[in-house]
């Protein structure tokens, strides 16, 4: 059942599994809210993840608004996370789910996002002007978690970076993988279709894109920075109506002049190297974005004191052999935010 207030409340659901069974991996990216790496959960080698940790506090942005990228993709993450599972029930149930197809102001935006809730099927038929939902494929997310400085130092080192504090948790959000298409699958004017429909969708259902940046897009034309797109629960300031109004006019022609200037690429670029620019730690995030599972931070909470205890032994002995730190699980001891 998805409410109504669902969507005027939207929370992010929790990574349904224990930080212990977290692996880190290789390096992918780094954005100007945080850095990307490739992770997998112990005992499964097949399933490929990718963790965006959220390494920046809270900064000023346009009219001095505080802005927040891991907080703007819990609420983008959750509203897309419920739309799909909107359309999944409307499926199943053999009914279509009309919206605006061009929405222009708030008022539209606000009621195409409510066509997917529960409520709305129960409301007069839609206009006739009205087209029915087609959902546009989205890089799947899995929740949002969070991991503890010390671990991320250790996996840092690396590249001679130690940009974290050790005790503090940082916040971070959980996604699937997306690869790189080979040389043969590398159609620009497929990844061109690919992204259009992504940000058509995003408008229909009420987001408004930022400016194009081909950093946001990866493999066949996903997008992988959530941060890239507004609600307007953020408010007039970050999702202005008359920015919304034309936007969609400029979707195609952005992405075919960054296609013609070769930035949607097929491969990865080089790396760039991680840059220490502080170790002050973002605030723990606010409750009413986030989700939790309570039976799995009981579980945490219960083995909480003896785990401190095992990763103040293990520091210890470090310092003692004077050995080098491997890239390994990252691990939250206690329960993180709600």
């Amino acid at each position: 059942m998805i409410s109504g207030d669902d969507f005027r409340r939207p929370r992010l659901r929790r990574f349904p599994e224990s930080n212990r069974q977290l692996r880190l991996g290789s390096y992918l990216r780094g954005e100007p809210d945080g850095i990307v790496f490739k992770a997998q959960v112990r005992g499964r080698p097949d399933e490929a993840l990718a963790v965006k940790i959220n390494c920046r506090p809270p900064r000023r942005g346009y009219l001095g608004v505080e802005y927040w990228a891991f907080e703007r993709e819990c609420i983008n993450r959750a509203i897309l996370d419920m739309i799909a599972a909107s359309l999944r029930q409307a499926a199943a149930a053999g009914r279509q789910i009309y919206v605006h197809p061009r929405p222009t102001t708030y008022l539209q935006a606000r009621n195409n996002l409510r066509a997917f809730s529960d409520e709305a099927v129960t409301r007069p038929q839609p206009a006739e002007d009205f087209v029915p939902v087609e959902e546009a494929h989205v890089t799947g997310c899995l929740g949002w978690t969070m991991l503890l400085g010390r671990d991320l130092n250790a996996h840092f080192r690396g590249w001679g970076r130690e940009p974290r504090v050790d005790n503090e948790r940082y916040p971070a959000i959980v996604y699937r993988f997306v690869p790189y298409p080979t040389e043969e699958e590398h159609i620009p004017e497929k990844m061109i279709d690919t992204i259009v429909s992504q940000l058509d969708f995003f408008h229909i259902t009420g987001f408004k894109s930022v400016l194009f940046n081909a950093d946001n897009w990866r493999g066949k034309g996903m997008l992988v920075d959530f941060s890239a797109i507004v609600s307007y629960h953020t408010g007039q300031r970050w999702w202005k109506e008359a920015d919304y109004a034309v936007e969609h006019k400029r979707f195609r022609p952005s992405v075919t002049r960054a296609a013609d200037r070769g930035l949607l690429l097929a491969r990865p670029p080089p790396p760039k190297p991680i840059v220490q620019r502080h170790r002050r730690p973002p605030p723990p995030p606010d409750r009413s974005y986030l989700q939790e599972d309570h039976e799995l931070v009981q579980r945490e909470e219960d083995g909480g004191e003896s785990d401190q205890e095992e990763d103040k032994d293990e520091s210890d002995q470090e310092e003692d052999k004077g050995e080098s730190d491997q890239a390994g699980s990252v691990v939250d001891d206690d329960d993180g935010p709600v």
